[in-house]
């Protein structure tokens, strides 16, 4: 998924979501890559997660990417994430964000979801 600033800057997100159970997925190969020019705005992203009751969560953390304008992005580590308290979750997006302008002016854009078949 790619998030498109006008200026031609703008970031992207990927990752393998593995669903292990009705409230756990494993992340792998998540990747989050800062598109420049060199504007000095951070590019970030985390899983969305929507309920089997129809709310939508943010599964922390938050990723970065600390590389600049690398092309490369930032590749993290395999991650097993959940929800606790019995919450199931039906399906998960990832989502990236950047900074269009001032620190806190942040614009995202979400990925289609993915079902679990555990729900």
């Amino acid at each position: 998924m790619y998030y498109p600033n006008p200026s031609g800057s703008g970031g992207e997100a990927s990752a393998d979501l593995n669903f292990t159970g009705r409230s756990n997925v494993t992340v792998r190969y998540l990747k989050v890559r800062d598109v420049c020019p060199g504007d000095g705005r951070p590019v970030r992203a985390v899983l969305v997660a929507t309920r089997t009751d129809g709310s939508r969560v943010n599964i922390s953390p938050y990723y970065s990417d600390t590389n600049g304008c690398g092309s490369d992005g930032t590749q993290f580590p395999t991650v097993k994430l959940g929800l606790g308290g019995g919450q199931r979750i039906k399906s998960l997006s990832l989502k990236v964000c950047v900074y269009t302008a001032a620190l806190g002016n942040v614009k995202c854009v979400t990925s289609s979801a993915r079902s679990n078949p555990y729900t």
